[in-house]
């Protein structure tokens, strides 16, 4: 949630401080409750299908106007700030990027921005707390992945805690990236998604007693892909397909049977900043950590609102490496 709101808005909601207030902003510790207890409420509507707006609730509507006050006062604070010049006058560097600052180029409209701004925090927050929690998840499940993941990333990254860590840096970590591919693909942080047709089209597979003819869809019909099911397909996968292997994504060639942030032009705007928050968490933890033991002897249960997580949380035990022990 910090993250989030400093990227898009320029200033973190400090929601883990103990303060009630945030650079003026009252309220910050609420905004993420009411921003949960909206999403739910949502995922009921969502189960009616085209009937969700007969489902009416005055807590909803409290919710909703509850985000987007806290919102609009972020936006209208920015609006209102002096122009932030791009680059430093005395080191010439590029200052920080904020979203908001690089939407108002292009509108000044508070509603706009408010929109486009909570579509962009859900996966900051959401998204990628959920993603975290299951590479930490598998990582406790398997010993073998965890050190060869954390040996990559010291000799990439080193151990200083506080270096810094570039995009690019990031990016050319390629067993990193295979590890969170592969929980992406295990976990399915967006087990299902949907479109709605808005015009009759023919889709080349799918009819047919094995779905392999072509399959006519009407005009307004909403189709639901199951990414989840799709991932666990072990003729697209292999035999090892309820392995968690990481090893899979050196030759894997990925199309659409990994769709896990939607695929075209209405792919999920959010996809680089969850990927790359995630690989920068994952870094830091493990310089930090060289023991990641699980402690919750139970089988693994989802819970799905918006975004799959589990329903039990993620109990780990740790231990924190000493620097001569952690090169």
């Amino acid at each position: 949630m910090d993250v989030a709101t400093e990227f898009l808005y320029g200033r973190s909601v400090n929601s883990q401080a103990l303060s009630n207030t945030a650079d003026g902003v009252e309220n910050q510790k609420h905004f993420a409750y009411h921003l949960e207890a909206g999403k739910s409420w949502l995922y009921t509507k969502g189960l009616f299908g085209k009937w969700n707006r007969l489902i009416r609730s005055a807590g909803f509507t409290r919710h909703c106007n509850e985000v987007y006050r806290f919102v609009d006062e972020l936006v209208k604070c920015r609006l209102n700030a002096p122009p932030s010049p791009k680059f430093d006058s005395e080191s010439s560097k590029p200052n920080r990027f904020f979203l908001l600052d690089e939407l108002a180029n292009y509108t000044q409209n508070p509603l706009e921005l408010r929109n486009e701004t909570l579509k962009l925090l859900n996966a900051g927050r959401d998204t990628t707390g959920a993603l975290l929690g299951w590479v930490f998840y598998h990582l406790a499940r398997h010993n073998r992945v965890f050190t060869k993941l954390r040996s990559t990333i010291l000799q990439d990254f080193g151990n200083d805690r506080t270096g810094k860590i570039s995009f690019q840096g990031l990016k050319s970590c390629e067993y990193l990236n295979h590890v969170i591919q592969e929980v992406l693909r295990v976990a399915a942080v967006v087990p299902v998604n949907e479109r709605f047709a808005t015009s009759a089209t023919m889709l080349p597979r799918g009819g047919g007693p094995d779905g392999s003819q072509p399959i006519f869809v009407p005009k307004g019909i909403r189709i639901l892909m199951a990414n989840y099911a799709m991932q666990q397909r072990e003729d697209l996968w292999g035999p090892d397909v309820k392995e968690f292997k990481p090893e899979r994504w050196e030759e894997k060639n990925s199309g659409f049977e990994f769709l896990p942030f939607g695929a075209g032009r209405r792919k999920c705007i959010g996809q680089q900043f969850a990927l790359t928050e995630t690989a920068y968490m994952v870094i830091r933890f493990l310089q930090r950590f060289d023991s990641l033991e699980s402690v919750d002897p139970e089988e693994v249960f989802f819970q799905y609102i918006f975004s799959n997580r589990s329903g039990r949380g993620v109990k780990v035990r740790l231990r924190e490496a000493s620097v001569k022990n952690s090169v």
